[in-house]
C-alpha cells in the first residue's frame, strides 16, 4: 500500500501552519516526478508544477555541472538521508540562488523506495558571504606569498605552521623543510642560551605585540642573518591563544652598511689622531717611524707588516726600515700588551720602539734585500711612485677597479714578501719623490 497519498495529506496540513516560513518542501515519487510542493516553493519557484519530471535526483533544475548522480547515470532515488547544495545560475527571468536540501527517502517496504521528501532552505546570502570570504582568503594568500618579507605562523608550542615564499628566499629553506619544525631551528645557539625566546613570550603576554625587534636568525647554510622582527599574538573566537604571527625583514645589507660606516668613522678618527702626531714632529726619520707604527698598530690601520723603501741619490728605491712580527703568536702578544695599557694611538706611538734586533728583525732582513732602480719602469713599486698612485694587489693581481699598466709579475717582490696580496703607498712632496711604503697582512 502506497504511503505517498497519506503523506501528502499530512504535508498539506503542515503547510497551513508553517507556510509563512521560508522553507522549501517538496515530494517526488519513485521516478523523480514532482507530486507535491509547499506554498513557499510555489511562490518562489513558479516555473515548477505538479507532475513535472525533474532532470536530476538532487536538483530542481538542470545541473550547471553534472553532479555525481548525473555522471554515473544511476537509476532510482537515493536510499539514505543526504545533505546537498544546489545552485541556480541567473538566467532569463530568474536570479542566482543557492538552496541547501536534506533528502529523506520514503520506504514502502524495507527494500523498496516509494519516493523522497526534500526539505530545503535558501542559503544564497550565506554562500555569497562565503564566496567573498574565499576571495579575501585568496587575496590574503597572494599578498603573503608575494611578499619579500618572511611571514610565518607559530602555534602555541612555537612550531612553524606556515612558511611563505619570502621566508624561503631569506632563509633558504623550502616550505616542506620547515612546516612542523620548531622556530629554534632558525635561532643562533648563543641567542638560545640567552633565552631570547622567553623574552618574546613575556613581551607578547604583556603587550600582545613586538615591533621592529632587531636580532639574528640562521640561514640554511648556517650563516647568521640580521632581521627585523614584528610579532603579534593570535587568538581564536573564544579568546584562547593559538599562536604567533611573525614578519621578518632581511636587514643584513643595512646592518653591514651601518658597521662599515662605523668602521669608517673609527678609521677617520685614527687618521685625525695620526695627523696631530705628525704635526708635532719635524724629524723625517721620526715621521717615518710614526707612520710605520700607525700602519701596523692594532688601534691604527690594522696591517700586520709595513716596509719603508726610500729613494736614494742613485735613484734607487732601497729598503730602509720595516715593522712587523715574525709570526701570529708574536703579533698577538705585542699588540695585546700595548692595547692593555695604552688605548690611544698617540700612546702606542710614544711607547713603541722598532726593535731591529728583536721582534722586528725578520722584516728588516727582508726590507734590506729590496733595491729597485727607478729606471725599472715596469716594476710595480716604481710605477706607484712615478704615477703617485696607491696600488692594491690581491692574489698577485691588481685589485678590480685599478687602472694603469702596472705589471705585478715582473718583480721579485712577491718572492721576498712571501705574500701576493699587499698595498703600495707612494711617498712624495710637492717638489720631490721620497719613496714607497708596502703594507700587508701576512699574518691573519
Amino acid at each position: 500500500m502506497s504511503l505517498l497519498p497519506e503523506l501528502q495529506d499530512i504535508l498539506r496540513l503542515l503547510d497551513r501552519f508553517v507556510g509563512h516560513y521560508p522553507i522549501y518542501l517538496y515530494l517526488v515519487d519513485s521516478s523523480n516526478r514532482l507530486i507535491w510542493f509547499n506554498s513557499h516553493m510555489a511562490e518562489q519557484l513558479p516555473q515548477f508544477h505538479i507532475g513535472q519530471q525533474l532532470d536530476c535526483q538532487n536538483s530542481l533544475w538542470p545541473c550547471d555541472e553534472k553532479c555525481q548522480h548525473c555522471q554515473e547515470n544511476k537509476p532510482g532515488l537515493t536510499s539514505k538521508i543526504e545533505r546537498h547544495l544546489i545552485h541556480q545560475s541567473p538566467g532569463s527571468g530568474s536570479k542566482e540562488r543557492y538552496l541547501e536540501f536534506i533528502s529523506l527517502p520514503i520506504y514502502q517496504t524495507p527494500n523498496k523506495i516509494e519516493g523522497v521528501l526534500r526539505l530545503g532552505i535558501d542559503v544564497t546570502e550565506n554562500e555569497r558571504l562565503q564566496a567573498k570570504l574565499r576571495e579575501k582568503e585568496k587575496l590574503f594568500s597572494a599578498i603573503i606569498n608575494t611578499s619579500t618579507d618572511a611571514i610565518i605562523f607559530l602555534d602555541k608550542d612555537d612550531i612553524i605552521r606556515s612558511w611563505n615564499k619570502g621566508a624561503e628566499e631569506i632563509f633558504g629553506y623550502s616550505e616542506a623543510e620547515m612546516i612542523g619544525k620548531p622556530i629554534q631551528k632558525l635561532i643562533p645557539h648563543e641567542l638560545i642560551e640567552m633565552d631570547e625566546l622567553s623574552y618574546f613570550h613575556r613581551e607578547l603576554k604583556e603587550k600582545g605585540v613586538i615591533k621592529k625587534y632587531e636580532t639574528q636568525r640562521l640561514h640554511k647554510s648556517g650563516r647568521p642573518i640580521y632581521v627585523d622582527i614584528s610579532c603579534t599574538s593570535i587568538f581564536d573566537e573564544k579568546g584562547n591563544f593559538v599562536g604567533t604571527s611573525e614578519i621578518m625583514k632581511d636587514i643584513d645589507a643595512r646592518k653591514e652598511l651601518e658597521f662599515e660606516l662605523l668602521r669608517t668613522i673609527l678609521e677617520l678618527s685614527k687618521l685625525n689622531e695620526l695627523n696631530e702626531i705628525l704635526y708635532s714632529t719635524y724629524d723625517e726619520r721620526e715621521i717615518f717611524r710614526i707612520i710605520l707604527i700607525a700602519i701596523t698598530a692594532g688601534e691604527g690601520l690594522r696591517f700586520n707588516r709595513a716596509f719603508l723603501l726610500l729613494l736614494n741619490d742613485e735613484k734607487t728605491l732601497k729598503g730602509d726600515l720595516a715593522i712587523g712580527p715574525s709570526d701570529e703568536e708574536e703579533a698577538s702578544r705585542i699588540w695585546s700588551e700595548l692595547n692593555k695599557d695604552y688605548h690611544y694611538l698617540s700612546d702606542i706611538v710614544r711607547i713603541y720602539n722598532i726593535d731591529l734586533e728583536g721582534a722586528d728583525k725578520k722584516v728588516n732582513e727582508i726590507v734590506h734585500q729590496i733595491e729597485i732602480p727607478l729606471e725599472e719602469e715596469e716594476n710595480i713599486c716604481v710605477q706607484s711612485l712615478l704615477h703617485k698612485k696607491v696600488v692594491q694587489v690581491k692574489n698577485g693581481q691588481l685589485l678590480q677597479g685599478e687602472t694603469g699598466s702596472f705589471n705585478v709579475k715582473d718583480t721579485n717582490l712577491l718572492k721576498l714578501l712571501k705574500n701576493d696580496s699587499f698595498v703600495i703607498v707612494p711617498l712624495f712632496t710637492k717638489k720631490e719623490l721620497l719613496g714607497v711604503i708596502i703594507a700587508d697582512n701576512c699574518i691573519n
